[in-house]
């Protein structure tokens, strides 16, 4: 019996640190809080407190998709289309990457540095679709604010 449970701790573990990682979870890219934490962190939580950490990370998992989609999204407003696109697969699938010809429903190249504007978009997108409580919200919001500053 003792070693189905080390199984599934040990199992769920490893599913939690390769899935934190795919997502690209880290520390602050949720906006701050108790649980935006990066993959180490997940998995050393989920080693040491599993019936705690692991409902935590599930719980926490739709907003890092949310995160992974917002970035994955084109600045708005960047009006041009690549040549050449790399089609990737939906968050839940794996494929591998495989060059296209772009064409109208091939996804836009995004911009390796968006404008504050756009990402002050996002989060404010984030936040009415009720993916950021309004803490997050404020939160995001000051430190995009404070970046653009500085």
């Amino acid at each position: 019996m003792d070693a189905i449970v080390w199984l599934l701790v040990i199992g769920g573990t490893v599913w939690v640190g390769l899935d934190a990682s795919r997502l690209g979870a880290a520390r602050g890219r949720l906006g701050g809080g108790l649980l935006d934490m990066g993959t180490a962190a997940w998995v050393v939580c989920c080693l040491l407190f599993f019936l705690i950490a692991f409902p935590c990370y599930l719980a926490t998992r739709g907003r890092l998709v949310a995160a992974q989609a917002a970035a994955a999204r084109p600045a708005a407003g960047s009006g041009h289309r690549a040549a050449v696109s790399t089609w990737t697969a939906p968050v839940d699938t794996w494929a591998p990457s495989t060059p296209a010809v772009a064409s109208a429903s091939a996804p836009i190249a995004p911009t390796p540095r968006r404008g504050f504007v756009q990402e002050l978009e996002e989060v404010t997108q984030m936040y009415k679709a009720g993916h950021l409580t309004e803490e997050e919200f404020r939160t995001a919001k000051a430190r995009i604010l404070r970046r653009s500053e500085g």
